[in-house]
């Protein structure tokens, strides 16, 4: 590939970077990559805002560890396994606690990323704060949740 083409290619890959970048900043949504044992790898602004955390508080950090309640933190990492085990998204509905202390009721859409031999490298959730209407009615319950299957963890979770 000549000098000029390669240029090109490397602009074009800025260009859709930033691009992508600034829509996920600006979702209403917060995005954040994990390892595979749930470490945070990137951290999106929208993420930062609804956690109160800075990414340089994030990075490195275990998801799981930070913002799950000590008393669902063995639920969630049930649910990393199964995701990664049966290669499948999820979506769910969990209590997080915050910087601050206070809690926030998220629904989560999860997957795996993978490497280019499909091997699961990490994970990647899409979080968004439904605490206004969790809090309507005191508890949160989905209309139509499919039936439970004895494999996949307990509580408002799915693959999707």
């Amino acid at each position: 590939m000549d000098v000029t083409r390669h240029r090109q290619a490397d602009e074009e890959l800025r260009r859709v970077d930033e691009k992508y970048r600034v829509i996920l900043d600006n979702l209403n949504a917060a995005l954040c990559e994990t390892d595979l044992e749930g470490n945070i790898v990137k951290v999106y602004d929208s993420f930062c805002r609804l956690s109160g955390y800075s990414e340089e508080e994030l990075i490195g950090n275990n998801i799981t560890d930070i913002f799950v309640p000590e008393e669902n933190r063995e639920y969630a990492r049930n649910l990393r396994r199964y995701r990664v085990e049966k290669k499948v998204a999820l979506l769910y509905d969990m209590e997080i606690v915050l910087k601050d202390g206070s809690r926030k009721w998220v629904i989560a859409s999860s997957g795996n990323i993978y490497d280019r031999d499909g091997k699961a490298i990490g994970g990647v959730g899409i979080h968004m704060d439904i605490t206004p209407r969790n809090s309507c009615n005191g508890n949160w319950s989905w209309p139509n949740k499919p039936p439970k299957r004895p494999s996949v963890p307990k509580r408002n979770s799915w693959p999707i």
